[in-house]
């Protein structure tokens, strides 16, 4: 059985481990995944960088009719542009409700090239035009473009007033009663240049494993798969097939997953009430 340092015996029922290991160099290893009585399923949140118009033309309404939430990161300074979607799109999709909006900066140029005060100016002004146009949920989130930061981003988006942040260091979320593995570097999976039978699988080992898993494209093409359904994916890394993404919406309807969007996840993770240690 399990004894606390003390030498008691634990008898309490638990469903979570928290194991915290520290080498001779003093630099602390945390060991997750260790579950007993893990969660019966996980989440899936389907998102889609930078708002690009398919995500309105195509996405939007294949979601909607199956009643799956799609979480969107918006560069402010691209919305109107051609090939973005427009500010009235964008904003009748908000007002549905099966819709949120997370920042993902102005210019959607990498953070870790910029000055400290350009960083700065990309994440206020990324959450300034989210908050004019009234799109709250997931207004302190931040998906830093290209997926990268280093520190330096990580404490400037802080300042801004972002709580998450959304990289790909890892590819799934963990949650458990004592909260989330890394709030402002949350694991992340992408569609670029996977088949749809790997995009099923990781669906599958995200509600294998009871962990979260935020999947995200970029756009989806007006043409099905040269090479049928589940064929190769197309040359651009950041495109899709249209028939394969809608086989793969079916997938995940047919799942037992839990589909939510950002706002849905974050409402759980700021419900879960605090570990408290006698």
């Amino acid at each position: 059985g399990f004894f606390s340092v003390g030498g008691q015996l634990i008898t309490d029922t638990f469903n979570s481990v928290k194991v915290e290991l520290y080498g001779l160099s003093g630099i602390p290893v945390k060991l997750l995944g260790v579950w007993s009585g893990k969660k019966q399923k996980g989440k899936l949140i389907l998102g889609f960088d930078d708002c690009l118009e398919s995500q309105y033309n195509i996405v939007y309404p294949y979601c909607k009719d199956l009643g799956i939430p799609l979480t969107l990161a918006l560069t402010s300074g691209l919305i109107g542009l051609g090939g973005y979607m427009t500010l009235a799109q964008a904003t009748d999709m908000y007002t549905n409700g099966m819709v949120d909006f997370v920042g993902h900066g102005q210019t959607h140029t990498v953070m870790t090239s910029l000055t400290n005060a350009q960083v700065l100016s990309e994440a206020n002004q990324s959450k300034t035009y989210l908050a004019n146009n009234g799109f709250l949920r997931g207004i302190d989130c931040m998906v830093y473009p290209e997926n990268a930061y280093n520190a330096s981003v990580l404490a400037l988006c802080r300042r801004a007033g972002y709580r998450f942040a959304r990289s790909a260091a890892r590819y799934y979320i963990s949650d458990c009663v004592f909260g989330m593995d890394d709030a402002m570097s949350m694991g992340s999976r992408t569609l670029s240049g996977v088949t749809l039978a790997q995009a099923k699988a990781v669906i599958d080992a995200a509600n294998a494993t009871g962990q979260t898993v935020w999947l995200y494209g970029h756009k989806i093409l007006d043409q099905n798969n040269p090479s049928g359904v589940g064929g190769p994916p197309p040359g651009t890394a950041t495109e899709w097939y249209k028939d394969d993404f809608y086989a793969l919406i079916d997938y995940a309807a047919s799942s037992s997953i839990s589909k939510v969007s950002w706002s849905d996840f974050q409402s759980h993770m700021l419900s879960v009430p605090p570990v408290v240690v006698a």
